[in-house]
């Protein structure tokens, strides 16, 4: 499937410590920009939109870029977001109303509303919960994303029962970029092996959620886990953006990710590999290629 990825603005309303963005603040493209990229791409075949930031859903040009790519006949749209505006149930219906078969990706990195205001510097817990609770209610596809952190990685199983209670089915948790961070970098960043000893705790306990692992390879993982790494970025995915500032998945995997002594590993083709900031740190000890199928 043809798809477009674009970026509305960097300003966020929250302010999070780890965040990828943080030093992107300005943005320089103009809704009849946005306006003139969607409309080609469509003219190119593009059904899928997809949406981030920053924070979209504070964009003053959110609802007429999304009322634009319905009427370029863009069939898919799925927004990145950080949950807060959801809370909002009319906010939430305004986008329903435009795309039915709408799809979020919602932050939820914390398990209390004072790691949250910690991490995020803004009191903002509250309100992603009552989002998520709307997306259930009105039944839309959604996913939570949680960066996996020094401080949360213990506390992973109180944010499982928190999505559980809400009746959330989908969850995704992202091993952390270390690249804006590395001035503290193990303030931040831990080992992939303690993440992973940390999520060996919990897994079990949450048959009800589909739970995915982003960017920790398979050697790490063990056999367990392995069966629960995310896809590697299609290749065959048709990038439509004009402007190379907007990275997909497999630009980034591309660019900041390298492969350490995988050359013989069984999983090198469908494993993204670790990120370059993290390789600085921590080196390549923890990585083995795996030469019998898990």
């Amino acid at each position: 499937m043809k798809v477009l990825e674009i970026k509305l603005g960097y300003s966020c309303n929250n302010n999070c410590l780890f965040c990828l963005n943080k030093e992107r603040r300005f943005f320089s493209y103009s809704t009849e920009d946005l306006k003139k990229q969607i409309k080609l791409s469509a003219s190119k075949g593009c059904q899928y939109l997809k949406i981030s930031g920053g924070e979209p859903l504070i964009q003053e040009n959110f609802f007429e870029i999304i009322q634009y790519a319905k009427h370029c006949n863009i069939l898919f749209c799925e927004i990145q977001t950080n949950g807060r505006m959801l809370c909002y149930e009319d906010f939430l219906k305004r986008i329903e109303d435009v795309f039915p078969n709408v799809t979020f990706l919602v932050s939820f990195h914390c398990s209390s509303p004072e790691m949250y205001k910690k991490y995020s510097q803004v009191d903002g817990f509250y309100q992603v919960a009552e989002g998520l609770k709307n997306l259930k209610k009105h039944n839309l596809r959604f996913t939570t994303n949680t960066v996996l952190f020094k401080e949360n990685i213990s506390q992973l199983g109180s944010i499982l029962d928190i999505l559980n209670s809400i009746g959330c089915k989908n969850c995704q948790f992202r091993f952390i970029d270390g690249h804006n961070v590395e001035s503290e970098f193990f303030d931040f960043v831990p080992s992939m092996k303690e993440a992973v000893g940390e999520i060996k705790k919990i897994i079990n306990n949450y048959p009800e959620i589909n739970i995915c692992i982003h960017e920790i390879p398979f050697c790490v993982l063990g056999e367990e886990l392995g069966k629960k790494v995310s896809p590697f970025p299609n290749k065959e995915q048709e990038c439509l953006n004009v402007k190379k500032e907007v990275l997909t998945a497999l630009d980034i995997a591309k660019q900041q990710f390298a492969h350490p002594n995988c050359q013989n590993c069984l999983y090198e083709s469908r494993c993204v590999g670790v990120r370059k900031s993290y390789l600085k740190f921590y080196g390549i000890k923890e990585f083995n290629p795996i030469i019998k199928k898990i």
